[in-house]
């Protein structure tokens, strides 16, 4: 059985958690905010509550998926 987890809004509580999942198991985060994923996208989160070298290595070592709804 594989596992897969989902985030839905990547935000002050999510990504955080988001990124800690994405240690172990592959993610895709979900976010209305067009800008907000294009951003994550290119490893820079404006809320800073993932460093963007973290949320880089994050995204180059699982290619997690970034989709907007």
């Amino acid at each position: 059985m594989s596992i897969k987890i989902v985030a839905i809004g990547l935000g002050y509580v999510s990504l955080p958690l988001a990124r800690l999942f994405a240690t172990k198991y592959p993610i895709v985060g979900f976010d209305i905010n067009n800008v907000r994923i294009e951003a994550l996208k290119k490893g820079h989160d404006s809320t800073q509550e993932v460093e963007d070298e973290v949320l880089q290595a994050i995204l180059l070592n699982n290619l997690s998926n970034l989709i907007q709804i």
